[in-house]
């Protein structure tokens, strides 16, 4: 029989685990976590011990990891989400489904983090009964003109333009991910953010006022909105610009993919995201 291992040698151990934790080097990091991988139940035990004395990098590469066993598989947990799709928070779970079914290391709990501050940051902003300009000029300050979310018109065809995780860490994604964001930190802050797919283009709006997340959220004339209605062959009346259904916000998003790995002749990856889009088709609408 081995000897049982002494309550500093354990001490040690998670002292030098918690050091490589906190490493500038992601192999590293990927090494380690790997290493702490046993039954999900044991490694959800091991992770809990460890946060117990973590701090810094070591605490939130921690976190994100105990994110990541809770859910399990992806690619079920993201099956699962797809039959739902309903309300903001279906679809945030749906958003961050996607992004661990595109990478199992994706950082969850830091982006929901980052979502959680610039809310804050918006409400901070918000006048006592704010109505729908004051409410877009604060989310817009925020996320448009201080953290600068925009288009990536450099890479668009990058399919990380789609995926929350990597629209977070970077300010750059497609207009359905940006606006995505725009919705997420509304509805923290408390501010409807719709989804309006309008011909040729993807916007948003809060009550009347509609803005484009592509182009750091800036207004659009209605003039322009109603030209391009007509140019369309479709009534000015604006009650044609319904809000986007989140189950269809969603199904755009994955048909991106859809049509961005087939353009890249990408068969593996064009095969996932239809299995996904057709999730969505089946489950949701």
């Amino acid at each position: 029989m081995e000897p049982a291992l002494s309550s500093s040698t354990n001490r040690d151990q998670s002292d030098a685990i918690l050091k490589l934790l906190s490493d500038d080097d992601p192999s590293i990091i990927s090494l380690v976590l790997k290493q702490l991988e046993l039954q999900p139940s044991e490694t959800q035990a091991r992770i809990e011990a460890l946060l117990s004395k973590a701090s810094g990098v070591a605490q939130r590469v921690l976190l994100n990891e105990l994110e990541r066993v809770r859910i399990g598989d992806p690619t079920k947990a993201l099956q699962e989400s797809c039959k739902r799709l309903r309300t903001v928070p279906d679809f945030e779970d749906f958003c961050w489904k996607a992004s661990l079914y595109n990478n199992p290391r994706a950082s969850i709990y830091e982006s929901r983090q980052k979502l959680d501050l610039w809310a804050k940051r918006v409400v901070d902003e918000l006048v006592e009964n704010a109505g729908p300009h004051e409410q877009l000029s604060a989310i817009r300050l925020v996320l448009g003109e201080e953290e600068k979310f925009r288009g990536n018109e450099d890479n668009y065809y990058d399919p990380d333009n789609s995926f929350i995780d990597q629209v977070i860490a970077t300010h750059l994604g497609w207009p359905t991910s940006l606006t995505a964001v725009y919705i997420l930190v509304g509805h923290r802050a408390g501010i409807n953010v719709e989804p309006v797919c309008f011909p040729g283009h993807f916007l948003a709006r809060i009550g009347s006022c509609y803005f484009t997340p592509f182009t750091c959220g800036a207004d659009v004339e209605r003039s322009k909105l109603e030209e391009t209605l007509f140019e369309s062959g479709l009534s000015t009346d604006f009650d044609v610009l319904d809000r986007t259904p989140l189950p269809l916000m969603a199904q755009r998003m994955a048909n991106n993919l859809v049509s961005i790995y087939s353009k890249a002749d990408d068969t593996d990856n064009l095969i996932r995201w239809q299995t996904v889009l057709n999730w969505i088709q089946e489950l949701s609408i």
